[in-house]
């Protein structure tokens, strides 16, 4: 009976450490790294402080950064596989990631801009 209840405790600390390690911790309370399946999905992120606007970056050069919109209150920013958008002032970004269609692991930044601050948020997909 002991050792089922061990067992039980040591299996439930390492389900949370392995959830820990999809989210890290960032500036302004955002995580800087959301780890994603082939399958891809949408994700929510919070942090601290509101973004007023976003940049995604192709991974590879940092200066390379894909065309992004406002609508009325939000802003939106694409790339081939990934989405970010967010309500201006929010602490809020929805992250959209398309199903991995080539066997490699994708790797790309968004950049969250509040105010001057700003925090780097690295998207990797796995195969």
């Amino acid at each position: 009976m002991l050792m089922n209840g061990v067992i039980r405790i040591v299996g439930l600390m390492i389900l949370v450490l392995m959830c820990q390690s999809c989210f890290t911790e960032d500036s302004n309370g955002f995580i800087n790294r959301v780890a994603v399946n082939s399958r891809g999905g949408t994700f929510i992120v919070k942090g601290e402080t509101g973004v007023f606007s976003l940049e995604i970056g192709d991974g590879s050069r940092m200066d390379v950064y894909h065309e992004g919109y406002i609508e009325p209150d939000s802003v939106v920013v694409k790339s081939s596989w990934l989405e970010a958008k967010t309500r201006i002032g929010s602490n809020r970004i929805i992250i959209s990631v398309t199903p991995l269609d080539n066997g490699k692991k994708r790797l790309a930044p968004i950049t969250a801009h509040s105010g001057q601050e700003y925090t780097v948020i690295w998207v990797v997909q796995y195969p």
